[in-house]
């Protein structure tokens, strides 16, 4: 009897965790969303607009015509009829038992961004200076420099228009507005710079996006996911589905099949990791080398990646080469260009955001800092004309300082010889008045003499 009571237990328990017994969520006799007795997550068929059913274990959603949509009054015949809607291959499948049934995994859902909302809650926004070299932003705090990759990352989902086969081609007012909705939440500089690298990190993005819905059609969602409109979903399917279109995709996938040095850096961006190099030198920027092995050698586990030891003592050869023939020690991207040749658009082991002096936009570049530094020079060339100038006042005035502390001087040793010649000639207050039997005038004779 003890044996059957413990069985009886263990049977129930099991029921509930799984949701197949009466206090399990989603029993037999609720109309929410639960398991079936063949161990397939439902939802129920009095859900106005969409419905799920089962398909050999996997969660589908296909639409009911409102025709067919349950009433509350749980009629059969009603119910009957939106069942002729569900196809034979989705019906379920009777070989699952509950054992069977599919684990969903516990996701986090989507980035929300709400530290960065908190803060704006206060009336404020958060500062960041900005590099022109790396494109990046910089800060002291590396938190700030997360929120705002977060936040670009966030902005592109909402306002960046999926109906565009690339990044390139998307309009240039849905582009302004996502430029308007960063600044809004950042404090960044003003200038053309800022804005054309905010653009170039939200066309990443912009990617990024696109190839985890395209990763979800490719496994077989069909149906548009929760987040996404209809009409949006259309476009990305028939362009998927492209022939032309899905050459190009091909011809990319294999670009980027071919070996390559993998970092240890995980999602932490390169120019968060040299800033950190930076704070760690006492202000000195780390080359090439240094962050070549801080983001491709393990020092938890004491080891490179694959061929990374072998670059990293090339660089230090080359670098090591160029400054024993006594001349200027290499830049980064010329280093880089030694050894592993030229990229357009791209230096290698600096990450995104520098860009070649040798491409289009690093000629641009290039040419926008050369007239930067002519109008740099200009500026200090007057400011020390300037302060020449000043300097110059300066002395003058010091001179002019000199000279009338010297008349001051001499003007007070005159006076103090006038006062000391008029001192001799004076009688002093003790031969004007007499103490004795009180005061009394002193003879006018004794005072000529």
């Amino acid at each position: 009897m003890v044996y059957s009571y413990f069985l009886l237990s263990y049977r129930y328990a099991k029921m509930s965790t799984r949701g197949g017994g009466r206090g399990g969520r989603g029993g037999r006799g609720m109309t929410g969303h639960g398991i079936t007795p063949h161990g397939v997550t439902t939802r129920s068929v009095l859900t106005p607009a969409v419905q799920f059913t089962p398909n050999n274990g996997v969660t589908t959603r296909s639409a009911i015509p409102p025709a067919a949509q349950s009433t509350p009054n749980n009629d059969r015949e009603q119910n009957s009829s939106a069942a002729q809607h569900i196809s034979e291959s989705e019906q379920p499948n009777e070989s699952l038992t509950p054992e069977d049934a599919p684990v969903t995994k516990q996701v986090r859902g989507r980035t929300k961004g709400l530290a960065l909302a908190k803060i704006r809650r206060r009336g404020e926004k958060v500062k960041l200076g900005f590099s022109r070299m790396l494109g990046q932003p910089t800060s002291d705090n590396e938190d700030d420099l997360t929120r705002y990759t977060t936040e670009l990352g966030i902005i592109v989902r909402q306002f960046a228009p999926l109906q565009a086969k690339s990044w390139k081609v998307v309009p240039q007012d849905a582009k302004e507005m996502c430029i308007a909705h960063i600044r809004e939440k950042f404090d960044l500089p003003e200038a053309t710079y800022v804005d054309k690298a905010i653009l170039q990190s939200m066309g990443k993005r912009y990617c990024d996006c696109r190839s985890r819905l395209k990763k979800k059609f490719e496994k077989g969602a069909v149906n548009c996911p929760a987040h996404i409109d209809g009409a949006d979903w259309g476009y990305l399917s028939n362009l998927w589905q492209d022939k032309d279109y899905q050459e190009k995709c091909d011809k990319y996938k294999d670009s980027r099949s071919n070996p390559r040095n993998h970092h240890v850096a995980g999602s932490k961006a390169f120019y968060k990791v040299k800033n950190h190099l930076k704070k760690k030198n006492n202000g000195v920027n780390p080359d090439l080398p240094e962050t070549w092995m801080k983001t491709h050698y393990s020092e938890k586990r004491k080891c490179w990646t694959d061929g990374s030891e072998t670059i990293y003592k090339k660089l230090k050869d080359v670098q090591d080469q160029a400054m024993a023939n006594g001349s200027v020690p290499l830049t980064d991207e010329e280093l880089s260009c030694t050894v592993f040749g030229s990229k357009p658009g791209y230096i290698r082991g600096l990450g995104h955001g520098p860009k070649p002096s040798l491409t289009k936009s690093g000629q641009t570049s290039r040419a926008q800092l050369i007239r930067d530094a002519e109008e740099a020079r200009e500026e200090t060339t007057a400011a020390q004309k300037r302060c020449e100038e000043a300097l110059v006042e300066a002395a003058l005035a010091r001179k002019n300082t000199k000279q009338l502390a010297e008349t001051v001087a001499n003007m007070q040793s005159q006076l103090n010889f006038l006062l000391q010649q008029n001192g001799r000639n004076m009688p002093s207050n003790d031969a004007n008045y007499s103490t004795n039997d009180g005061d009394r005038l002193v003879d006018e004779d004794a005072m000529e003499y």
